[in-house]
């Protein structure tokens, strides 16, 4: 699978699929490996252990869903033109096949999030009809119509047949459905997903479980294993409008990113894109944008932050076409218009239709070229009036598309609290200290040192998750949508973890410590300056949430047993075999349920992409690193099997090793191999 992953990024998904996971030596090597297990769990009679050996059957039902819906499932997609009847589809092979009943698309529509162009949801409004009743027409339909709806995560079933949307036709009068008919097959992987859960929970409830029979051995490991600056505005700070009137200026709203926002977000992504911080010389990010606004020529002869490296020509030419936007009033949407009932946000540049208002056009041409004067002049408080004007117009005039008081100031005060770094910073230097000081003072640690450390750890998780909350609500979704997101997601998981476990084991303070700190900063290397943006449609199901944080929960678990295993491999090379020991009993305890996680969050992605658009697997190279990552952490759960990994070091060195796979996973599929999972 691994090698195949390589073969997709240099020839393409279609010379993987032909030559590795559609090929019947892959299928057979699959069934082969289930025959195989399910003859050892006969051999080992795992039947005798009821929660082990539903929870490995469980794995054997979800392969035998996959096989029927491999070799008996039937996947095509319909073309549906507005008000002509369609009673067939074409298949996986190319090949017309029928429906048992006929489908009229009556309308097809794009919604958009309130005042912007952004699509919210694609919706196919059909009538279904039978044959066999007693008025016929010319495809043999009777006059008993069924109106459905399909959407976004929003399927229809009949007969045994699910439509999802796919596509639509330019011209918005068609649209293209994804058909899928696989009763038997869906019944049986669903039923092997719901074995997996529940067997999952009875395995930890077990108390002849190996993982109770860890925990409760980590009570004697835990007795072995004891910013900002402020800054004076230079002389030869460029021009730009005072303090307050900036203030007043970021309250008014805009359409950006395709949100209706404060302008304040725009006003900090600006500061962060072009200088690499939030504000300037000592002005504030609001300074700064009403600075490019009002008196672009100051701005222009200021330096501002290069790019080096293969993308740097893209991203200097990015920052000089931000300036030139600014610098024409292009950005800066800020004028509610009714347009064909329809209230869009337009800009002194964008077309206006002719039945807009004379004089409206002439204040959307003029209002910000008046503000303009007025700043130049220095005349402050006509300045400030204007404003407030506007906000007023912008409230009236907007309608629907405003967002609530209450929203815009926490998305304000969001803007202000761009403090993930100095957070960062502080969660790995005292993480370290942390973990220096355990290591070094192991049985003679003092108790209030680890309570320091617990205090510390629980005070920058509330600090994190108010912060990711507030996202959360001014983004109007669980913000576990990119890559930045989901690192602050594990990064939340990894404090977590640290307060369940840092009673029984003082370590895992300063590991949690550690992983949320480095998870910070890999998320802001990865995206310096994060947008707040709309869902995506096919982003838009709980499942999505609930899928990513449990991937995020295991990924945080599986850090844990690598900084376990170094710290364990350390401790043998000194000569301290019995905390060798115990470590490697508190990584096997943290490996149980990081496993268990990764597999339900394999299996709920999955039943997210069936409930999507059809298909529970298609080997994306994301999906793909993911079950290899799994596999290979399971066979540490087997040191029955595997007696080489019941030596502690052998175990350690396999934790620290094993977690390539996880960079791999997150890191390298997202920079190296791609696929389609481009915002995790």
């Amino acid at each position: 699978m691994a090698a195949a992953t390589v073969v997709e990024k240099i020839a393409g998904p279609a010379t993987a699929v032909s030559a590795v996971y559609g090929s019947w030596w892959f299928a057979v090597g699959w069934a082969l490996l289930a025959v195989l297990s399910l003859a050892y769990m006969l051999r080992r009679k795992l039947q005798r252990r009821v929660p082990t050996f539903l929870l490995h059957s469980s794995f054997l039902v979800i392969l035998l869903g996959a096989a029927i819906t491999h070799f008996w499932g039937e996947q095509g997609t319909v073309h549906l033109r507005r008000g002509i009847p369609t009673a067939e589809y074409v298949g996986q092979d190319r090949l017309v096949q029928q429906l048992p009943f006929v489908l009229t698309l009556d309308q097809f529509s794009i919604q958009y999030y309130p005042g912007t162009d952004a699509p919210m949801d694609y919706v196919s409004l059909i009538t279904v009809r039978h044959h066999g009743d007693s008025e016929i027409d010319a495809f043999g339909a009777g006059p008993s119509p069924i109106e459905a709806r399909v959407a976004m995560n929003d399927v229809f079933s009949h007969q045994g047949y699910r439509f999802y949307m796919a596509s639509y036709d330019s011209d918005q009068r068609g649209s293209l459905l994804r058909v899928s008919h696989d009763p038997w097959g869906m019944g049986v992987s669903y039923a092997g997903y719901a074995l997996l859960l529940v067997s999952i929970i009875a395995f930890f409830f077990d108390p002849r479980s190996h993982f109770r029979q860890l925990w409760r051995g980590a009570a004697m490991c835990a007795l072995l294993l004891g910013l900002a600056s402020c800054h004076k505005a230079e002389n030869n700070a460029p021009r730009t409008i005072p303090q307050q009137q900036a203030a007043e200026l970021s309250g008014l709203l805009m359409d950006y990113n395709q949100r209706i926002c404060p302008i304040s977000t725009l006003a900090a992504d600006v500061s962060l894109k072009l200088y690499g911080k939030l504000g300037y010389h000592g002005l504030t990010a609001e300074q700064v944008l009403a600075g490019w606004i009002f008196f672009p020529d100051s701005w222009m002869r200021e330096p501002v932050k290069q790019s080096y490296g293969a993308r740097a020509e893209m991203e200097n030419a990015e920052l000089a076409n931000i300036q030139q936007l600014l610098a024409s009033g292009t950005l800066l949407r800020l004028h509610p218009v009714e347009v064909d009932g329809e209230i869009l946000w337009a800009s002194p540049m964008d077309y206006l239709p002719q039945d807009v208002p004379a004089e409206e056009q002439i204040f959307v041409r003029k209002g910000l070229g008046y503000l303009s004067e007025l700043a130049t002049r220095g005349q402050w408080s006509d300045f400030s009036q204007v404003v407030s004007k506007l906000k007023e117009y912008q409230i009236t005039k907007g309608d629907y598309t405003v967002p609530s008081p209450t929203r815009v100031k926490a998305e304000t005060l969001y803007n202000h609290l761009h403090i993930y770094l100095p957070i960062a910073i502080f969660l790995i230097c005292s993480g370290l200290l942390f973990y220096i000081y355990f290591i070094v003072a192991m049985d003679s640690s003092r108790p209030w040192v680890a309570t320091v450390a617990f205090v510390v750890t629980a005070l920058t998780f509330c600090l994190l998750l108010f912060l990711v909350s507030l996202r959360g609500y001014v983004a109007g979704h669980w913000p576990l949508s990119n890559g930045f997101e989901t690192m602050l997601c594990m990064a939340l998981c990894a404090l977590a973890g640290g307060l369940i476990f840092g009673s029984r084991w003082r370590l895992a303070l300063p590991f949690g410590l550690i992983i949320a700190g480095l998870a910070m900063i890999v998320a802001m290397l990865g995206d310096k300056n994060p947008q707040i943006t709309p869902l995506m449609p096919v982003l838009a199901s709980p499942l999505l949430s609930i899928h990513v944080a449990i991937v995020m929960v295991a990924y945080a678990l599986l850090a844990f047993a690598m900084l376990g295993g170094i710290t364990g491999i350390f401790c043998h090379a000194a000569g301290r075999v019995e905390q060798s020991r115990s470590l490697a009993r508190i990584d096997l305890m943290m490996l149980y349920p990081a496993v268990f996680c990764l597999a339900l969050g394999i299996f709920i992605g999955a039943i997210w992409a069936n409930e999507s658009w059809g298909r529970y697997w298609g080997w994306d190279p994301k999906e793909t690193w993911a079950l290899i990552t799994m596999l290979v952490y399971a066979f540490a759960l087997h040191g029955g099997t595997y007696r080489w990994l019941r030596s502690p070091m052998h175990l350690h060195i396999y934790c620290v090793a094993a977690f390539l796979c996880v960079i791999i996973t997150y890191f390298g599929v997202n920079f190296l191999l791609g696929g389609l999972h481009s915002y995790a």
